[in-house]
């Protein structure tokens, strides 16, 4: 089976080439946070929800992590939720889970008053449950899949929570899961890229999760990937973003806050207008459904939102990456000079 391309901007890859922390399998986490105690017996079981729903097609390429098995599983009570502020407008989010609030027995019964709000996308199967794989690893290798999520980096990007996988033949296993850490967490679902929701949602599939649940997942709204030229003018500042995200200067706090609030700002400001233009795209197109489709006017009113889109959005990033090779020279000498002093 063929693995998972994973874009040069991904954090993934950045990671990877950023130097080795020296934080080798901590009881605490590189914040002082307490690791579970889970983490660190001969076998590891870790509940898989996002791009690793279907272990074969990513884990090799996440650090060459190795597993002993997996198996389709599902945590009760939770959603699937994307309040994991990633590298926006490149990746705007990545995945994480929730607790599913809803009345007794709403979801038991298929009512789904609960199920979505303004806040979040409402996925989770009829049975109030999301779905996933239980992957069994040994403690070394389940250590790189915690670094390959960021566990290394101050502050934390993902905490690692224990739940309880109840497996399809009944047996219930406690694992860990990945939810996103406070320094990450935003209060609403953001769109993800279209890369990412098809990696989960063919994951799914292979995964051989429950048919409702693969219509919740295919009901995420997504966000067509960025063209590449403008690919190019996002990439200076999304490894700034990076760049700044995970320094350790003390020195340089405060100014690394405010950098790194600037940067998102801007960012998510590319990232809600492309939405928003999304949306009237989805409009336009559903318009155009209802006429005759002989009429390719409306066909070009459709894609018009996208091109204005595309139009805007290079004008926003422009000037962005202008300015963020400017402070990743001048970073690099405050730091330089922060030695020396």
């Amino acid at each position: 089976m063929a693995r998972q391309e994973i874009p040069k901007t991904s954090p993934l890859n950045l990671l990877a080439e950023m130097p080795s922390c020296g934080i080798d399998a901590s009881m605490c986490t590189s914040d002082g946070k307490r690791r579970p105690e889970q983490a660190f017996g001969e076998f590891v079981f870790n509940f898989a929800y996002g791009s690793n729903i279907y272990p074969p097609a990513t884990l090799l390429a996440r650090g060459k992590v190795k597993f002993e098995s997996f198996e389709l599983a599902r945590l009760r009570g939770w959603r699937l939720a994307f309040t994991f502020r990633a590298l926006p407008p490149v990746e705007p989010s990545f995945g994480s889970i929730e607790p599913l609030d809803c009345v007794d027995g709403c979801c038991e019964d298929g009512q789904h008053a609960c199920s979505k709000t303004n806040s979040h996308f409402g996925v989770h199967g009829k049975d109030g449950c999301i779905y996933g794989a239980l992957i069994k690893l040994r403690r070394e290798e389940y250590h790189k899949l915690w670094l390959s999520e960021g566990g290394a980096l101050s502050p934390t990007q993902y905490d690692e929570v224990v739940v309880r996988c109840e497996l399809m033949d009944g047996r219930v296993i406690e694992a860990l899961a990945f939810r996103t850490g406070a320094f990450k967490y935003v209060r609403e679902d953001l769109v993800p890229s279209a890369r990412y929701r098809a990696i989960i949602c063919s994951g799914a599939r292979q995964l051989g999760v429950p048919l409702d649940y693969q219509a919740a997942l295919e009901r995420i709204p997504k966000l067509p990937p960025l063209p590449a030229a403008l690919l190019a003018l996002a990439d200076p500042a999304v490894r700034l973003i990076f760049r700044v995200e995970t320094m350790n200067s003390s020195r340089l706090k405060l100014a690394r806050l405010a950098l790194t609030k600037a940067l998102i700002l801007y960012g998510m400001t590319v990232h809600n207008q492309r939405v928003a233009l999304l949306r009237i795209a989805s409009h336009a197109a559903a318009h155009h459904n209802t006429v005759d489709s002989s009429d390719t006017s409306m066909s070009r009113a459709s894609s018009l939102p996208a091109l204005v889109s595309n139009v805007l959005s290079a004008i926003q990033l422009i000037p962005l990456c202008v300015t963020a090779k400017l402070i990743s020279a001048g970073l690099s000498f405050s730091l330089s000079i922060s030695w020396i002093l």
